[in-house]
């Protein structure tokens, strides 16, 4: 299967769906790269202490690990989101925060990275 192919089963699979794919993802951009970046910059001392600091503080670095953690799932549910879009569901996140799964998720999250360490 050629790129072209692929770029043009995905802009069929996001027809009409455009706008909630972008906010999707620009949700999840904010919760994963600006929110952990400010914390990171409050932890450390403020703007000045951040652009002059070699290596993060031991507390920066140790938010910035749990927030990653904790948004394993989200993560994931975003790629289950556009792999039922490609699928030809509806664009939702709601499914994934049933019951247990988001604890499965991390379990899941954290096993495969170990695997793939190994």
């Amino acid at each position: 299967m050629t790129l072209s192919q692929l770029r043009r089963q995905a802009r069929q699979a996001l027809k009409g769906k455009w706008g909630m794919a972008v906010l999707i993802m620009l949700v999840y951009f904010v919760l994963n790269t600006v929110i952990p970046t400010v914390l990171e910059m409050v932890l450390s001392g403020g703007w000045s202490g951040w652009m002059a600091q070699e290596d993060p503080p031991f507390a920066a670095q140790l938010v910035s690990l749990l927030y990653t953690v904790a948004l394993l799932p989200l993560g994931i549910a975003v790629y289950w989101v556009f792999l039922d879009a490609y699928r030809g569901q509806p664009l939702s996140v709601a499914v994934y925060r049933q019951g247990k799964l988001p604890l499965k998720l991390i379990g899941a999250s954290i096993l495969y990275g170990i695997f793939v360490f190994l």
